[in-house]
Protein backbone atom coordinates (compact mmCIF):
# COMPACT_ATOMS: atom_id res chain seq x y z
CA UNK A 1 0.00 0.00 0.00
CA UNK A 2 2.78 2.02 0.60
CA UNK A 3 3.88 1.65 -3.13
CA UNK A 4 0.98 2.75 -4.77
CA UNK A 5 0.49 5.56 -2.52
CA UNK A 6 3.98 6.77 -3.17
CA UNK A 7 2.93 5.92 -6.68
CA UNK A 8 0.32 9.07 -6.61
CA UNK A 9 3.36 11.23 -5.63
CA UNK A 10 5.15 10.25 -8.82
CA UNK A 11 2.08 10.82 -11.42
CA UNK A 12 1.82 14.25 -10.12
CA UNK A 13 5.76 15.21 -10.85
CA UNK A 14 5.97 16.78 -14.12
CA UNK A 15 8.26 15.81 -16.76
CA UNK A 16 12.07 16.51 -16.81
CA UNK A 17 12.99 18.40 -19.62
CA UNK A 18 15.99 16.63 -22.01
CA UNK A 19 19.22 18.03 -23.33
CA UNK A 20 20.58 16.31 -26.66
CA UNK A 21 23.78 16.67 -28.24
CA UNK A 22 24.64 15.68 -31.33
CA UNK A 23 28.60 16.27 -33.24
CA UNK A 24 29.22 14.86 -37.08
CA UNK A 25 32.28 14.52 -38.78
CA UNK A 26 33.89 14.35 -42.18
CA UNK A 27 32.16 15.57 -45.75
CA UNK A 28 29.16 17.63 -44.84
CA UNK A 29 27.15 20.40 -46.77
CA UNK A 30 28.18 23.16 -44.02
CA UNK A 31 30.41 26.17 -44.34
CA UNK A 32 32.86 24.85 -41.61
CA UNK A 33 32.75 21.92 -42.52
CA UNK A 34 31.17 20.05 -39.02
CA UNK A 35 28.03 19.97 -38.16
CA UNK A 36 27.33 20.20 -34.74
CA UNK A 37 23.79 20.72 -33.12
CA UNK A 38 22.79 21.10 -29.41
CA UNK A 39 18.95 20.82 -28.51
CA UNK A 40 17.10 21.09 -25.47
CA UNK A 41 13.54 19.56 -25.43
CA UNK A 42 10.54 20.00 -22.27
CA UNK A 43 7.38 17.81 -22.87
CA UNK A 44 4.42 20.23 -22.21
CA UNK A 45 1.33 18.71 -21.30
CA UNK A 46 -2.47 19.59 -21.94
CA UNK A 47 -5.99 18.82 -21.71
CA UNK A 48 -5.61 16.89 -18.36
CA UNK A 49 -2.64 14.62 -18.56
CA UNK A 50 -1.34 15.13 -15.25
CA UNK A 51 -4.81 15.16 -13.66
CA UNK A 52 -5.17 11.92 -15.29
CA UNK A 53 -2.38 10.16 -14.04
CA UNK A 54 -3.19 11.06 -11.14
CA UNK A 55 -6.84 10.05 -10.96
CA UNK A 56 -5.68 6.26 -12.42
CA UNK A 57 -2.87 6.06 -9.35
CA UNK A 58 -6.00 6.88 -7.15
CA UNK A 59 -7.65 4.35 -8.27
CA UNK A 60 -5.04 1.76 -8.35
CA UNK A 61 -4.36 2.68 -4.55
CA UNK A 62 -7.77 2.32 -4.02
CA UNK A 63 -8.05 -1.16 -5.75
CA UNK A 64 -5.47 -2.50 -3.80
CA UNK A 65 -6.67 -1.00 -0.45
CA UNK A 66 -9.71 -3.20 -1.36
CA UNK A 67 -8.26 -6.06 -1.86
CA UNK A 68 -5.91 -5.79 1.25
CA UNK A 69 -8.77 -5.34 3.30
CA UNK A 70 -9.94 -8.31 2.17
CA UNK A 71 -7.25 -10.53 2.69
CA UNK A 72 -7.06 -9.27 6.23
Amino acid sequence: LHISQTLINIAGYRPNPDINGLYSWGRTTTVLGNAQQIGLSQTVETAGKRNGRILVARAEHEANQAEYDGLV
